[in-house]
Formats: structure tokens, C-alpha cells, sequence
């Protein structure tokens, strides 16, 4: 079991030595489509949120913490228990995530908090050509970057550890 392990880690430049340009377009459409389905998961924490603040009239901003601190920290403990200590093609997924350390799981929270409240904002303004430049701005600014680098990283671990089959195959 240690040794399956062991072969499928990688670490981020094993990985990325392993991309193309070509890789990373097949990949982006699939990419888009998981965070679509992210943003529907989070419209129904969010939606059930709000109800259970209206029935018993208790919200965040009562406790005296920053919306934002406090989502960022929910956000973190999230993301911090499901990357410190493995990576996420142990779960037999089709995509990869490197395990993450304590900092850059917050700054991976914060950046998706950051992806939420910049959506509430575009969505809050008023429609028209400001409200479709800002959109614009945004998915070519802030999501897509992330977005080429993640679908870089799932192409560069499946080749590496094609490669690395080959070479076991071999021996």
C-alpha cells in the first residue's frame, strides 16, 4: 500500500515539466464545469444559511466578527482537513490536487472566498455594460488564471505518472 503511494505522489514541478499548452485547452471546458457545480453547491449553503438566520433571527454579525474573517476561516478549516494530509487522486478522482500546508490552504480559502464575495458584487450591480465588463474582467483576471493552473497541474500528474507506469512496466 506504501508503495502505490508512494509512486502517485509527485511534487508541483514533477508535475508541471509534464504540460502543454494543448493539454491545458482539452481540459479547461471540464474545468468550468466543476466550478459551475461549485457555485450551485454554495448558492444552497448559502440559501439554507440565510433561512436558518431568518427563522431564529441570529446572524454572523453578531458575533462582532468581519463577515469576511469569518468566512475565510470557515472556508480554511474546509479546505485545510481535505488537503493537509493527502492529495486528492487518493480518492480515486478523475482530477489532482497537491496536499496543501497550513498557509497555502488559507490562501487557497481566501482566494475562494474572495471568488464569492467578487461574484455578489458583479451580480449586484446593475445590468449593462459595466456589470458585463466587470464579469469579464473577472473570469479573465481572477478565475482564469486559477483555472489554467489547475487544469496544468491534472495534466502534468497524469502524464507523469503515465511516464511512470511505462518506466515500471519496463523494469
Amino acid at each position: 500500500m506504501a508503495r502505490i503511494r508512494a509512486e502517485k505522489e509527485a511534487t508541483l514541478r514533477e508535475v508541471l515539466a509534464e504540460v502543454s499548452l494543448l493539454d491545458v485547452g482539452r481540459l479547461l471546458k471540464s474545468t468550468l464545469l466543476t466550478l459551475g457545480c461549485l457555485g450551485i453547491f454554495y448558492a444552497i449553503i448559502f440559501g439554507v444559511g440565510a433561512v436558518a438566520s431568518n427563522a431564529t433571527g441570529f446572524t454572523v454579525s453578531d458575533l462582532g466578527i468581519p463577515g469576511g474573517v469569518f468566512w475565510i476561516f470557515v472556508a480554511w478549516v474546509f479546505v485545510f482537513g481535505a488537503t493537509s494530509d493527502r492529495s486528492f487522486h487518493e480518492w480515486n478522482a478523475s482530477w489532482f490536487f497537491p496536499k496543501l500546508e497550513w498557509f497555502s490552504s488559507l490562501l487557497l480559502a481566501a482566494y475562494i472566498v474572495g471568488f464569492i464575495y467578487l461574484n455578489i458584487h458583479i451580480f449586484s450591480m446593475e445590468l449593462g455594460a459595466e456589470r458585463a465588463l466587470a464579469a469579464v474582467t473577472f473570469w479573465l483576471g481572477y478565475a482564469g488564471p486559477f483555472l489554467l493552473f489547475f487544469s496544468a497541474i491534472n495534466i502534468g500528474h497524469a502524464k507523469l505518472l503515465e511516464k511512470r507506469a511505462q518506466v515500471t512496466a519496463n523494469e
